[in-house]
């Protein structure tokens, strides 16, 4: 063990700014304390192992969290990060909620979610709160997909943003000419390259965030099923997302021209169709989790388990989408008592 101390000692760069001055805590049973000062940071470093030191790192000035694991012989720099690292490096990049990523964050790390699957990934912000929650597991990997022309349109791109927080191992992209409806074509293909030909399930998760279109992505469900394991998940966005709603801001989403819809269909949420219709009511999925404030459904595959299907409703809001919920449920409430009192 003095061996390990003294290899701490003569490497304390490694935890912050050269000449960092370590002093040696109190040892009890078979746990050493070391703390590292290091300008305004301090480390609290923990060993119960003597082959191995897993050292658990406060900043004690923005108290961010990261994780080293250090063999006797040599320090090594296996930095794990933590979410709110992430969330500090990657504010004000769009298009995940706060909310959203320590929720997505959290699931994957509870339930030790190894193989994902993105489909639509955009400026890559929740593909790095992935990568990030892959990282403190040590293992696992996340093959995002999207379009060949969407790389110069978002930016900072995911190949930035992976470079940036040090991830990129995790994480395998794909570019696609026409939409990942394709490459989940190829996918299912590749997995049926067996004697049986049939598809081998390959993900735990999948995360479907791409054109909320009916006929894209009512494709893209059931191409995805094949490919999910047993117990695995499939998560979407924009439950809620209309095309009445996106009229505001432009007159195309995902290579789909608002004025070529009728009424009906832009009017109507396709995603929640989506689930509503196809997803809830497939025998192989009986667990739902709708969170409505934030735009998420997810639906759980329990193959060859009948029962009641459950579903469960979340509403976790930021405190300016409370009000803003809040607010209206009281306009209508006034206006409905304005309407019955004229």
């Amino acid at each position: 063990m003095a061996e390990l101390v003294d290899a701490l000692v003569s490497n304390t760069n490694v935890f912050g700014r050269a000449g960092s001055s370590p002093a040696l805590g109190t040892s009890h049973k078979n746990a050493l304390v070391v703390m590292v000062t290091a300008g305004d940071f301090f480390y609290t470093i923990t060993s119960y192992r003597e082959t191995n030191v897993h050292c658990f790192i406060e900043n004690s000035v923005n108290f961010e969290n990261r994780y080293v694991s250090i063999a006797p012989d040599r320090v090594l720099t296996d930095f794990r990060m933590k979410f709110n690292q992430v969330q500090q490096k990657l504010k004000g990049v769009p298009f995940i909620s706060d909310i959203n990523a320590k929720k997505l964050y959290d699931f994957i790390v509870e339930n030790k979610v190894e193989n994902i699957l993105e489909l639509g990934f955009a400026h890559g912000t929740a593909s790095c709160y992935i990568a990030a929650a892959l990282d403190e597991l040590g293992l696992g990997k996340l093959t995002s997909v999207d379009l060949k022309e969407t790389k110069d349109v978002f930016q900072p791109g995911i190949e930035e943003q992976l470079t940036n927080l040090k991830l990129t191992e995790y994480v395998e992209i794909h570019r696609m000419q026409t939409g990942y409806n394709w490459f989940l074509h190829n996918e299912i293909k590749t997995c049926s390259n067996n004697e049986k030909n049939k598809c081998v399930p390959k993900y735990d998760l999948i995360i479907i965030d791409g054109p909320k279109n009916w006929t894209i992505d009512s494709s893209s469900f059931f191409l995805s099923d094949k490919l999910l394991k047993d117990n695995g998940w499939i998560l979407w966005d924009d439950y809620n997302w209309t095309y009445a709603q996106a009229d505001k801001k432009r007159d195309q989403t995902d290579g789909v021209t608002h004025r070529n819809l009728s009424v009906e269909e832009r009017e109507t949420p396709h995603i929640k169709e989506i689930f509503e219709l196809l997803v809830m009511q497939h025998p192989d999925y009986s667990r739902f989790e709708i969170q409505e404030a934030s735009n998420w459904v997810w639906a759980n595959k329990l193959t060859n388990r009948a029962g009641e299907k459950s579903i469960s409703y979340k509403h976790a809001y930021t405190l300016p989408a409370l009000m803003t919920h809040l607010s209206l449920k009281i306009y209508k409430k006034i206006k409905l008592l304005f309407s019955k009192v004229s």
